[in-house]
């Protein structure tokens, strides 16, 4: 590419410019020649008569003067409300675009890290503003979320400042508290399938008899669990997600009372949730935990309820307090 710069500034000496306003009439007018040029190499011209071409244009009348303005415009304070033309932001816009594509255009490599932060730095936002929007702004999708509320303890003599909960208190809240509708206990817990297809690690909970009443959830098939199935020895009952139903029993509308294998033992199904509901963690099953009012042994369950209408969770808080 042909060096433009000296033939420019020979031309820009008799207007004794300050140095750093000549230097960007210099950069930009270079980067103007070197686009014609490049173009008119394109057309077929061979490289003198291409400069030569190009060159020409420094003669066209209003040339430097164009410049002059541009370089002026982007160096200028910002017009004041209701002032001058309404074509001159536009124009002034044009320009600058016109002049940030030139210099990437010179500056390839800055141009490349210039190009990559601004779509790292996008990138990075719209997964912040995903992560905002979709884990606090959008509601829970239960039944009024807003009166839902969890429950957790504190060991600052251990360096925990949050811990779970013994069923021996759950109970206890759940015998005196008035200010709940329901509460409710529950615990992450694995459990394998087997005899349908490959045996697999399914991911699911045990839940007191109150966990599907706190939600107020109402089954797609069958029933939530029933006082008499959360005491030792009973026969064990579970209640399927939605999408378990789908991708490892077909959607079987007979799977209500049907037994399925759960760690090796027999499990009656006694109702499936509606799609979508997969509390706590993607839950996919649910099987009762048998509650012992004198278990203080376990801190490892976690708590959630329901508040009564007109109900605060302040309020909560004074009644467990006392």
């Amino acid at each position: 590419m042909p060096e433009w710069k000296l033939e420019i500034r020979a031309r820009l000496a008799a207007l004794r410019l300050d140095p750093t306003r000549e230097t960007e009439i210099v950069e930009e007018l270079s980067q103007h020649l070197d686009d014609r040029y490049a173009d008119l190499r394109a057309g077929g011209l061979d490289d003198a008569a291409a400069r030569a071409a190009a060159l020409e244009e420094l003669s066209e009348p209003g040339m430097l003067e164009r410049e002059l303005r541009a370089v002026t415009q982007r160096g200028a304070p910002s017009l004041a409300l209701g002032g001058g033309s309404r074509r001159r932001p536009l124009e002034a816009l044009w320009l600058d675009i016109r002049y940030s594509l030139r210099t990437f255009r010179s500056h390839p490599t800055f141009a490349l890290v210039a190009i990559l932060t601004f779509a790292l730095g996008i990138g990075a936002c719209t997964l912040i503003f995903s992560a905002v929007q979709g884990v606090i702004r959008r509601p829970l999708p239960y039944t009024n979320p807003e009166q839902l509320v969890v429950f957790w303890g504190s060991a600052p003599e251990k360096g925990l400042p949050e811990v779970s909960a013994p069923l021996g208190l759950y109970s206890q809240y759940r015998e005196h508290m008035r200010t709940m509708s329901a509460l409710a206990a529950y615990s992450g817990s694995g459990m394998t399938l087997t005899g349908v297809g490959d045996p697999e690690r399914i991911d699911g909970a045990i839940v007191s008899l109150d966990f599907f009443r706190v939600f107020k959830e109402r089954m797609l098939r069958g029933r939530p669990f029933v006082p008499g199935e959360d005491v030792r020895n009973a026969p064990p009952v579970v209640v399927l997600s939605h999408s378990l139903w789908q991708r490892k029993f077909a959607g079987d509308t007979s799977i209500v009372g049907r037994a399925i294998q759960l760690n090796s033992r027999p499990t009656t199904v006694v109702g499936v949730m509606p799609p979508g509901f997969d509390f706590p963690n993607r839950s996919e099953l649910w099987m009762p935990v048998v509650v012992d009012p004198t278990d203080f042994n376990c801190w490892c369950y976690d708590m959630i309820g329901r508040m009564r209408p007109g109900i605060r969770p302040p309020d909560v808080a004074r009644e467990m307090a006392s």
